[in-house]
Formats: C-alpha cells, structure tokens, sequence
C-alpha cells in the first residue's frame, strides 16, 4: 500500500515537473537542443544537438572519438592548453564551438553588476587585443556580454569568429563560434546568440511568482511543493523505520550472540566438570586396583609365608618325631641288652658248673663246626 502510494506521488510529480519545464523552459525536442551544466558556477546553457559537444570527463574509449571528426590528443590539447570547458563541431566540421573557464584577474566579480561606464571600461580592453576586428555589448534578460568578432590568419587558413564574453562569481566567461569561411552566416551568429541567450544562472536568478505564474502555474507549483514534502516526510519515516527495524534486528543479533556464548561457556563448563570427574572416577580406579593388587600381593606374601612356617613346622614335627622315635629305639635296645647281659649274669651265676661246662663244650663244638677250610 505504502508503495503504491509512493509510486503515485512519483508520477504526479513528474508530471508537475514536466508542466513546469514545458511553461518556464520550453520543450529541448521541439528545439533540438541539449541543456549543459558548469557545476562550478551552476550555469547551463542550451547547445543544438547540431554541434557533437565534448566535456572534459570524457574518455579515450568514447565512440565519439572512432570518427575523423574528433581526436582524443588533439581534443585533450584544447581543454589543456585553451582552458575549454566544452569544445563541439558541427557534422561539416566547418563550425567549432568553445566555451571557455578561467578566473578573473582584474578583481572583477560580476560584469553585469558594474556600472555602464566600467562595463565600456571592460570592452575597450576586449577592444585593444589582437585580432579584434570589433567590439559592443549585448544585454539579455540576466547577463551582460561584450560581444567582439576576431579574423584569424594561420597555416591552416583564414578562420573568422564570434564571441561572447562575460564575467560572472570571479570567472570569465566565453562563448565562441569559429568558422572556416572568411565570415559567418547569418545562420551561424544566430545559433552562437540563440545558445548565449540560454545561458542561465540560477543562483542570480530571482523569479516573481505574482507577476510570472498564472494560476494554473501556482497551482501546478504548489501541487509539486506540497507533493515535495510529502515524498520527504515520506522518505524520513521510511529512513526512521528502517532505523528502527536495523536497530531490532542488531539487538537480536546481539542478543542471540551473548546467548550462544553463555551457551557456549555454559556447555564448556559442563565439560570441564566431566572431563574432571573422568579424572578424579579414574583416579579412583587407578588407586583402587592398585590397593586390590597390594592387598592380593600381601596376602600371597602372607600365604606363602603361612606356607613356609607350616612347611618348617611340620618339618621339625618329623625332626622331633624322628628322634624321639631314635631315642626310644635306643633306649629299648639298651635297655634289651642290659636285660640279656642281666639275664646272661644271673644265668652264669646261677648255673652250676656242670651247666658252665656243658656250655662250654657246646661252644667248642659249635666253634669247629663254623671253622672253615677244616681248621681245629
């Protein structure tokens, strides 16, 4: 909706605008011409589409310069060495038009605000230079011109010219028109006084609206003025919304950016307080399977030591065993012999001597039996 509007608004204003320049400027296609802008004095003036015009900005790569009519050194030349401003030929190349911009060196601001007497002051000085064939000024509704026609004799030929020229804001100011012939047409100074008749400066140019505009002209400018400020309020509030909406969306932005690095902070603390409690559950393990590994190595030491006494106890158990069971045998077998020598004594005691005899030939006998080799 709000586009539409504006669309609206755009075509009624140049509609208006088109009016405007149709009733105060008349129309450039019904005229052939094409208005030129000197920036640094907002001066324009109207050309006829006639003369191809060259500015300085142009460059070598124009098409303009794919002709013979033009060279782009030659060209550049002029607006270096001439001071041109603009510099056109006709389609003949037999006409060449210039306007010159340099500043004035006399102290002189505006030639159109000086007095007639200082104003012929000026011209006698465009007079007196060479070349001049004559010289007068020539008023239009805003400026003031000393026009002067100059006869020029060179390698190339005779050429006549026609000038304007005029001082204005500390700059002077020419306009000329130079032809091949010994004289310009008719034709050629009414075009070169039709273009300096164009000339405008709208910084001193003051228009009394109650004596120019009719009523449909003051209508037609204050629909346009009206409109003006309905396209500004309407860009402001734009420009404001669109403030407003860059504004939210940075805020958000930023908004956004802080919660995606308290996020970030939040989930790296997080992970820090994992990777931490990892450690300290490994720590945990370590220590725990290194104390499970030193209490089952205590406890093989501890068996094997068990092992060990138990192994030795027993061992002396058997030493003991042995020899108690030694001392027994020993002492049965002393005791078995002191019965049989106590029993042998108190057989030999007892016995009779006939006993002890019979013994003691049983002995003999049993002494020769056992003789070998059949010793006695």
């Amino acid at each position: 909706m709000e586009k539409s509007k504006l669309k609206l608004l755009g075509i009624t204003l140049a509609a208006v605008f088109f009016m405007l320049n149709f009733t105060f400027l008349g129309s450039s296609a019904a005229s052939n011409t094409s208005t030129y802008e000197i920036p640094e004095l907002a001066m324009t003036m109207d050309i006829p589409t006639s003369i191809k015009v060259i500015t300085p900005g142009i460059r070598q790569s124009d098409p303009i310069f794919s002709s013979e009519m033009f060279d782009y050194i030659q060209t550049m030349s002029k607006f270096r060495d001439n001071d041109d401003y603009f510099y056109g030929k006709d389609s003949k190349g037999s006409i060449e038009f210039e306007v010159t911009l340099t500043e004035n060196e006399d102290g002189i601001v505006n030639l159109t605000k000086l007095s007639e007497k200082k104003q012929n002051k000026v011209r006698e000085s465009v007079s007196q230079q060479s070349d001049v064939i004559g010289s007068s000024i020539y008023k239009t509704d805003t400026v003031v011109y000393i026009e002067s026609s100059r006869s020029v004799n060179n390698s190339d030929g005779r050429f006549f010219s026609e000038e304007y020229y005029t001082i204005y804001d500390g700059y002077n100011i020419t306009v000329k028109l130079t032809s091949s012939n010994d004289n310009s047409s008719n034709s050629e100074s009414d075009m070169l006084k039709s273009i300096v008749e164009s000339v405008r400066f709208p910084k001193e140019k003051k228009v009394n609206l109650a004596e120019v505009l009719s009523v449909s002209e003051f209508l037609c400018f204050f629909l346009i003025t009206v409109s003006f400020v309905i396209l500004v309020i309407s860009k402001i509030q734009s420009i404001k919304r669109e403030k407003y909406r860059a504004e939210r969306q940075q805020n958000r932005m930023k908004q956004r950016m802080e919660r995606d690095a308290r996020e970030k902070k939040e989930a790296e603390q997080e992970a820090a307080a994992a990777e931490l409690k990892k450690n300290e559950h490994a720590e945990e393990s370590s220590k725990s399977e290194s104390t499970v590994e030193d209490e089952k190595s205590a406890n093989e030491n501890n068996s094997k030591q068990s092992e060990q006494q138990e192994e030795q106890t027993i061992t002396e158990s058997v030493n003991s065993t042995d020899n108690i069971n030694s001392e027994k045998v020993s002492e049965n077998t002393v005791k078995q012999e002191f019965s049989i020598d106590l029993n042998a004594a108190i057989a030999n005691f007892t016995d009779s001597s006939e006993d002890r005899q019979e013994r003691r030939n049983s002995n003999k006998k049993e002494k020769k039996i056992k003789l070998p080799f059949g010793g006695k």
